[in-house]
């Protein structure tokens, strides 16, 4: 147990021998049925207290532009740090000076920071690359008082694809100890050169990150066609391998569809390196219409790991515009063992009164009960005039 950090009651009860400590002061059972009834009324108690609290709520979206100034270049010049201008907009800063100012209690947005970063750099002098990737990195202000209670780092990238790989780097001088999620473009796999220097692999690139467990990769535009994409290969391996230190490592893609041949395919090629690191991957799947929805069979991969696509989908989302689509989706859904969470979204209220009867006359095909892991099942109705 961490104990620099606050806990909870609850959490301190969960500890195994402060518990059986502190049961022993109780010489009768009575005494811990008194104990855990005045924790109830306390409960309670608060719950019905009008409780009062000056609370600025924070909305953190820092946006970053790191451009060289070739207006000043000089035929001779050798460096270019003393040109490189990093610009944080006026918003941003603004809304950081208002919430240190703030002497009540301020609370961020979903617990979340994102950074959109824009790198216009076009030239890299290699003795300089290590100081320009840590002044990045520095100016992001990641440990800024307000994001003391950060938990998720947003990733967007405004940058051609040979200057993304400085945002790998930067993570690799960045730390934080309530982060446990973060979220990068799925481009950013693409191309890597900072892989090319031999030192940039001797660094942890998460190593500042010890409660980090989750990395996730989204779709950066609606119609990106490359989201399967990753480069030689070389991006996702630093990734998974560093990954692999942390405690339940896993790599999330939000968004993938069934359409994503490039996803499917390199998802089993890299299952077996996960697999090695145990590192888990998981796939998030959004289907913007129902007639391309299918289960996926048993593959082998390269590791000579058996696993199934069907058994790395977590979430899934669909709408569902008739009947007939519905019942075929619930069978399938059946075979996602690993599914947490079913987000479906009707535009007709009487598929539900059709179907009734046929669901409820068998249950064995149209359940959900072999989903032993679902959390949470989300039903959403969309008329046709919204």
């Amino acid at each position: 147990m961490d104990v620099t950090k606050e806990i909870s009651f609850m959490e301190l009860m969960e500890v195994d021998g402060v518990r059986k400590h502190i049961l022993k002061c109780f010489e009768k059972f009575s005494d811990i049925e008194n104990l855990t009834k005045t924790c109830r009324c306390l409960c309670l108690l608060i719950n019905r207290d009008k409780i009062w609290r000056d609370i600025m709520w924070f909305h953190d979206y820092p946006y970053l532009t790191v451009k060289y100034d070739w207006g000043f270049i000089k035929a001779d010049e050798t460096r270019i740090l003393e040109n490189i201008d990093i610009i944080k907009t006026k918003c941003s800063c603004k809304e950081l000076a208002k919430g240190s100012r703030y002497y009540g209690e301020t609370v961020t947005n979903k617990k979340q920071t994102y950074f959109t970063i824009n790198l216009d750099i076009g030239i890299n002098i290699p003795e300089e690359h290590t100081t320009l990737v840590q002044g990045i990195a520095e100016e992001c202000m990641l440990n800024h008082q307000l994001r003391s209670d950060v938990e998720i780092l947003y990733f967007e990238n405004s940058c051609d694809i040979q200057q993304r790989s400085l945002l790998i780097e930067c993570l690799s001088y960045m730390k934080h100890d309530s982060v446990k999620r973060i979220i990068q473009s799925v481009n950013i796999l693409q191309n890597c050169q900072c892989l090319r220097n031999p030192n940039v692999w001797a660094r942890d690139i998460f190593g500042g990150f010890p409660n980090l467990n989750e990395v996730v990769f989204y779709r950066p535009g609606e119609n990106y066609q490359n989201y399967g994409f990753f480069g030689n290969g070389s991006t996702i391996k630093y990734i998974i391998k560093s990954l692999g230190k942390k405690r339940n490592g896993t790599i999330i893609f939000e968004d993938a569809r069934y359409d994503d041949n490039d996803l499917v395919r390199n998802v089993e090629k890299i299952y077996g390196y996960c697999d090695r690191h145990g590192v888990r991957i998981k796939l998030e799947f959004g289907l913007r219409n129902n007639s391309n929805i299918k289960n996926f069979i048993n593959i082998t991969s390269h590791g000579n790991a058996r696993f199934s696509i069907d058994n790395l989908i977590t979430r899934h989302s669909l709408p569902i515009n008739y009947s007939t689509p519905f019942l075929e989706s619930v069978e399938i859904f059946s075979l996602y063992e690993n599914l947490e969470k079913l987000v479906i979204n009707f535009s007709d209220l009487t598929i539900i009164n059709n179907i009734k009867d046929t669901c409820l006359s068998n249950l064995e095909r149209y359940s959900l009960r072999n989903c032993r892991k679902l959390k949470s099942v989300e039903l959403n109705y969309f008329d046709e005039d919204n």
